[in-house]
């Protein structure tokens, strides 16, 4: 089980792999991402992003069980 902070509040859940796609080409999509599946959030509602994208760390640093979304679309 993984949690981190996001936005003004923090989520929760369990790092989950996925193929993420940004168009119906098979060209556009990265495999084996991983992310957390967000099964609890607390103070968030004001934020304004969101999404895979948005809940992925920034860096490794910030956790090092889920590399960020930028360096795993680099692989």
């Amino acid at each position: 089980r993984e949690s981190q902070p996001y936005g003004s509040g923090s989520i929760a859940g369990e790092i989950a792999k996925d193929s993420v796609c940004f168009s119906s080409s098979s060209g556009d999509c990265i495999e084996n991402v991983s992310f957390i599946a967000v099964d609890k959030a607390s103070d968030i509602a004001n934020d304004r992003f969101g999404a895979l994208v948005g809940l992925s760390p920034f860096n490794a640093e910030s956790n090092p069980n889920l590399p960020s979304f930028i360096s795993q679309s680099e692989k």
